[in-house]
């Protein structure tokens, strides 16, 4: 008993020691709401940034996988069962060597082929120029950004699941005892609700990413069972995303006008008349004002950034420098050589293949044994003639949208839009794998705000616990002696022990908990962080699943396909093919898969070391020196990262300036003029 007023006088002795010039001072916790300002400003600048920046990814390569899918689904028809191209002996052997029917079929099928073999080299010609463009250089960067999302964002669920596990302990811990009046059931089940959120969001995504197990191990067997066919929607679903995106169609509508502006010139160039020039000057006058738009737009934007920042960050200066146009175009002509080649090497090959299905026909024609009555032979005949026409018609479909994509075109205006989208994705990348260090530092900051707090708090724990002792003893002795005058008068101390310790608790409410009171300022502050915390995992993961399943869905459908593992004696045509949709789609769609499940079995793995280490252990309080040293390699860390954010704002406030659009348009408007002297000196004549 002696030894609890002892611990209870300490409190109000450390109540007392609070209004100390340190405690008044508040430096930390000023520190802390700072670093909380930037940190909501990073999260939604870095959000909203890479949700845009992977739309215009995405539908800056929607042409390349457009061809992609389309030359796949074409194959996949060619094989069907109901057309079988590369085998028509089975079909013509039926009838009379030399019949006109049967032999205009052949020359339908052969001419299909040939277009088909055809279209797949142009698509591999496209694919190959994505590859060199700056395409390629955008598509590394979001790549390259997603990868620190998805680290980061693991590494933050696992982070916050411990600190909620550890909230809702330290909201249990007064039940435990025999002081009621600690009790506090809406804060407890509060901290209860927390964690099984936390779990929940968990559980859920683990249940979506089926494919890989408890311990994080993962099987690509597991995407071609049934559970598999659950992915097969989410292909449509990310092309209807991107489709119906609003930067879609305006990005659309911008390259339209540069192609009908080309063709404009193209048709002036081919017949120099009167009424071509104004089409030319009418078409370029629309894309100039449109491109007037976009500029502005994205001038006001860039402008607006440049603002925040330097309202964040007054102390860090930078000077603006002279951004370097970096040559992302590399010779093409070898490597479309190298496809040219090999394409009419197929070519030979997929002849004389012909030539061995001709002797394969003339062999069934002989000593084939024929199944087929007259009338199931007729069906089959016109089955396979209706099924030449639609698949004529299919092929013309991408043979017409390869002549419209017109690269040259809209090269300018797609290598403005990746670069810009390049850089940005940098800066990204930067901000996403800084974010859960800034996440430790507003902690540890937070901390350090607390620091005044700890002794009156520990004062407060250790009463508490002494109390529960000398609780415990007298329940213990209560059967023996409960009648004893020691008992009485020690149950009588002990409550009147009880009203001292409840006056120290509700004095240290006041002076915590307060209007002013620090505890409830910090409380606040790590409140705001935990909900920005939240908001990142919960959009970032959302992200980072979308990205899984998409990928996956792709994986499962390039193995499930009935050109993968083409053998070696198949048709030529079908193995020209494989070696491109090899090259330009599967191989890359697989070993995305295997970076992305990969990173996601390190998560689970550290979320599973974190619960074996054990959840209980609290974080350690640097020492103020050990702060100081850390928050100033932190400092030196960020205004390094600002300076890099303010220099690339300000190049693109520069290329996004209106003077640029008349530069670029420069060589046009002379043409024009001189188009219009040529015409006024005819009249003239």
């Amino acid at each position: 008993m002696d030894q609890l007023d002892t611990d209870i006088q300490e409190v109000f002795a450390c109540l007392r020691k609070l209004k100390d010039s340190k405690y008044e001072s508040r430096s930390f916790l000023n520190d802390a709401k700072k670093e909380l300002r930037v940190f909501d400003f990073v999260v939604e600048d870095t959000l909203s940034e890479i949700f845009e920046l992977r739309q215009i990814v995405a539908q800056e390569g929607w042409d390349l996988n457009f061809l992609i899918n389309g030359g796949r689904s074409l194959m996949m028809t060619a094989e069907s069962e109901s057309l079988d191209l590369f085998h028509v002996s089975k079909r013509l052997g039926y009838l009379p060597s030399g019949d006109v029917r049967g032999e205009g079929l052949k020359k339908s099928a052969k001419e299909i082929v040939a277009r088909l073999m055809s279209l797949h080299c142009e698509i591999h010609k496209v694919a190959v120029a994505f590859d060199r463009n700056s395409y390629a250089m955008a598509e590394k960067a979001f790549a390259k950004a997603l990868g620190a999302l998805e680290e980061s964002v693991y590494r933050s669920l696992t982070q916050s699941y411990r600190d909620k596990f550890l909230e809702s302990e330290r909201a249990k811990i007064p039940w435990n005892g025999h002081i009621t009046w600690l009790r506090d059931d809406a804060k407890s089940g509060c901290a209860e609700k927390k964690l099984r959120d936390a779990e929940e969001r968990w559980k859920k995504f683990r249940k979506a990413v089926f494919w890989v197990e408890e311990d994080g191990g993962f099987d690509i067997n597991n995407l071609l069972g049934d559970w598999g066919t659950v992915l097969d929607p989410y292909r449509q679903e990310r092309m209807d995303e991107i489709t119906f995106h609003e930067l879609y169609e305006k990005t659309t509508f911008l390259k339209r006008l540069h192609r009908k502006c080309a063709l404009a010139k193209t048709t002036f160039e081919k017949k120099r008349s009167k009424k071509n020039l104004q089409a030319v000057e009418e078409a370029n006058a629309r894309r100039l004002k449109y491109v007037r738009d976009w500029y502005d737009q994205e001038f006001q934007k860039a402008g607006e950034r440049l603002e925040k920042l330097h309202a964040l960050y007054p102390e860090v200066s930078v000077s603006i420098r002279e951004n370097k146009i970096q040559e992302t175009r590399s010779n093409l002509e070898k490597a479309y050589e190298a496809i040219e080649e090999n394409y009419r090497c197929c070519v030979r090959e997929q002849e004389d293949y012909w030539k061995e299905e001709e002797k394969r026909e003339a062999e069934f024609r002989e000593r084939g044994n024929k199944i087929l009555s007259p009338e199931e032979l007729e069906s089959s005949l016109e089955q396979f003639d209706h099924g030449l026409k639609n698949f004529s018609e299919k092929l013309m479909e991408l043979e017409g949208h390869i002549l419209k994509l017109q690269k040259e075109a809209t090269a300018e205006v797609e290598n403005k839009i990746l670069s810009d989208a390049e850089s940005r994705l940098e800066i990204v990348f930067e901000d996403v794998k800084e974010m859960p260090c800034r996440i430790e530092e507003i902690e540890k900051t937070l901390r350090m705000a607390e620091l005044p707090l700890l002794p009156t708090k520990k004062a407060f724990e250790k009463a508490c616990s002494q109390y529960n002792s000398c609780a415990e003893m007298l329940e213990k002795v209560k059967p023996y002696c409960k009648e004893s005058l020691a008992y009485v008068t020690s149950k009588e101390r002990l409550v009147s022990l009880d009203e001292d310790l409840r006056r120290a608790y509700t004095e240290c409410q006041k002076r915590f908990q307060g209007d002013s009171g620090l505890e409830s300022e910090v409380r606040a502050c790590r409140e705001q962080l935990r909900e920005r915390i939240q908001e990142f995992e919960t959009q970032g993961l959302d992200l980072v699943e979308k990205e899984l399943l998409c990928v996956s869905s792709r994986l499962r459908n390039t193995e499930c396909d009935c050109v993968s593992g083409v053998k070696k004696e198949a048709p030529p045509g079908k193995k020209f093919y494989a070696q491109y949709y090899d090259e330009i789609y599967r191989v890359r769609v697989q070993s995305r898969w295997m970076t992305m499940s990969e990173r996601l079995r390190e998560g689970v793995q550290a979320c599973n070391k974190m619960l074996k280490a054990g959840l209980s252990e609290e974080d350690k309080v640097l020492k103020e020196e050990e702060y100081w040293l850390y928050r100033e390699e932190r400092k030196n860390k960020e205004k390094r990262l600002v300076g890099t954010k303010i220099v690339a704002t300000q190049q693109r406030i520069q290329e996004f300036q209106p003077s640029d659009i008349v530069e670029s348009s420069n060589e046009k408007v002379s043409l024009m003029d001189k188009a219009r002297f040529l015409f006024n000196r005819e009249d003239h004549s």
